[in-house]
């Protein structure tokens, strides 16, 4: 028998490589963005949409479609001299893109083909944006529309 419990396993996913989730709607998600995340702490955050399919009272299949986010709130960037900057609200997209926006959408897409691999979910479609300064703290995500499904 299938379960419904994809935010619970991305919860655990998430928590095993040490980043913050966040699930529910972007209400709840901005609530809890709100909360200490320690300085170059990863960002998870989910929220989904089940479709299951039933036959003889038996559930066969749920796809699920949603959006997963990934971002980083901040980052200190040290370069060749030591000197130490920290990403703010005055960046341009393109040093937005160079710090962080190039490494989070590679990781999230392989973050999302460990979590389907793990859990044996056919990954049917994803699509990346990016979502910058996003919720109260300003944190700049990738953000992928994702179909997994479950089952046959």
């Amino acid at each position: 028998m299938l379960d419904y419990s994809i935010i619970s396993k991305l919860r655990t996913f998430a928590e095993g490589k040490g980043y913050a989730f966040f699930a529910g709607s972007e209400f709840y998600q901005n609530v809890e963005a709100d909360q200490d995340i320690e300085d170059n702490q990863l960002v998870l955050t989910a929220n989904f949409n089940a479709r299951p399919v039933i036959l003889n009272s038996r559930t066969v299949s749920i796809n699920y479609t949603g959006l997963i986010m990934l971002g980083r709130k901040s980052e200190t960037i040290w370069d060749d001299a030591l000197v130490k900057t920290e990403s703010n609200l005055d960046e341009l997209f393109i040093h937005k893109y160079d710090n962080r926006l190039e490494f989070l959408m590679q990781q999230l897409a392989e973050d999302i083909g460990q979590f389907a691999c793990a859990n044996e979910l056919e990954l049917s479609s994803l699509e990346f944006r990016m979502e910058l300064n996003k919720f109260d703290s300003n944190i700049d995500f990738i953000a992928g529309v994702v179909t997994l499904k479950a089952g046959l």
